[in-house]
């Protein structure tokens, strides 16, 4: 429940009746006895230990203290002016590539075009067709083609489905560029003045 103490480094300094002094570095084999003995573990706060070397005696002082907490504490809360994902809006997200088509989050339904007329067979508009074939009455069928579907023009980007997510980088672009051009006539009236 303490810590035992550790004599590496110890130097005691001799002095004789003479004046003189003999420094002594202590060694497990120099003669050296620590009571209490090295294995003892001392109690948390003030400890005295004497040691004895050649007849001579010195009582030290030793300070155990209680073991520090752990630093990455999780208790601790985390420092607010760090955000962890920050947001710039002069950086708008890179939109999807139009070759790679995405997977839609719920199919929905084809726009794919009614059976085709026959080629070669002319079909007016207003003429009636045979029973049981449903044909589009917006894009009448020109000679020789079959109906066409109109929604869209392959790679114009209306094809893709629509999230709102591209609005929201555009919005952000807009807005930072009105607070860039508002500062400009700000500053331009500044100087002026």
């Amino acid at each position: 429940a303490g810590e035992m103490l550790d004599p590496t480094g110890l130097v005691l300094t001799l002095t004789y009746s003479d004046g003189s002094e003999e420094e002594v570095t202590y060694s497990e084999d120099a003669g050296f006895e620590f009571v209490p003995a090295l294995n003892e573990a001392l109690d948390e706060g003030t400890n005295s230990v004497l040691v004895s070397y050649a007849g001579h005696e010195a009582t030290l002082s030793i300070t155990v203290k209680p073991e520090a907490t752990d630093p990455t504490d999780p208790t601790e809360p985390t420092d607010p002016s760090e955000p962890t994902e920050p947001t710039d809006p002069s950086e708008p997200t890179e939109p999807t590539d139009p070759s790679e088509p995405t997977e839609p989050s719920e199919p929905s339904e084809p726009t794919e075009p009614s059976e085709p007329s026959e080629p070669g067979e002319p079909t007016e508009p207003g003429e009636p067709t045979e029973p049981g074939t449903p044909t589009d009455p917006t894009t009448p069928s020109q000679p020789g083609e079959p109906n066409a579907p109109t929604a869209t023009e392959p790679g114009t980007g209306s094809d893709l489905p629509r999230t709102g997510v591209e609005v929201l980088p555009l919005a952000l672009l807009g807005g930072a560029l009105a607070a860039v051009g508002i500062s400009a006539v700000v500053i331009r009236r500044r100087k002026e003045i």
